[in-house]
C-alpha cells in the first residue's frame, strides 16, 4: 500500500520535469531578436528620375544613377542598387558588397504597417540555381 502512494508522487514529479524540458526546449526554438531602426543614417534621394543615397547630414554618399535603390535598413551601409533588373550590393564607400553572389536581394515583409518593409538583417542571395539567406 505504501508503494502505490510513493509511486504517484513520482509519477506526477517526473510528469512536471518533463513538461518543464519541453517548455523550455519549444521556447529556445523561437528564441530570436527582432532589429529595430533607431536612426537614420542614410536616405534615398532621387535625382532626373535616377535613384541614390545621400547620409543624414545632406551628403551624397552614392550618386544618383541607379534605376532603383533599396534600402533594408537606414542605419547600416548596404544599399541593393538596381541598373535595370540587375542587383548590385554598395556600402557607403561606394565598394561593392557579397560579390562572391549572384543576385542578393531583400527579404520583403507582407502585413506590416510600414511600406515598404523589408528584413532588416538579413539577405537573400543565389548561388547558380540555388538561394539561400
Amino acid at each position: 500500500m505504501k508503494k502505490r502512494f510513493l509511486i504517484i508522487p513520482i509519477i506526477i514529479i517526473i510528469a512536471i520535469i518533463v513538461i518543464l524540458i519541453g517548455k523550455n526546449i519549444n521556447s529556445k526554438k523561437y528564441d530570436y531578436k527582432i532589429e529595430e531602426v533607431s536612426e537614420y543614417n542614410y536616405y534615398i534621394y532621387r535625382e532626373n528620375e535616377q535613384f541614390g543615397i545621400i547620409d543624414k547630414d545632406g551628403k551624397i554618399i552614392i550618386e544618383a544613377k541607379y534605376s532603383n535603390i533599396i534600402l533594408p535598413n537606414p542605419q547600416k551601409d548596404v544599399f541593393i542598387c538596381y541598373n535595370g533588373n540587375e542587383p548590385e550590393v554598395l556600402n557607403s564607400k561606394n565598394e561593392k558588397m557579397f560579390t562572391e553572389y549572384k543576385e542578393v536581394e531583400p527579404i520583403k515583409l507582407k502585413s506590416v504597417a510600414n511600406t515598404p518593409s523589408y528584413e532588416k538583417d538579413t539577405l537573400i542571395y543565389r548561388i547558380d540555381k540555388l538561394y539561400g539567406i
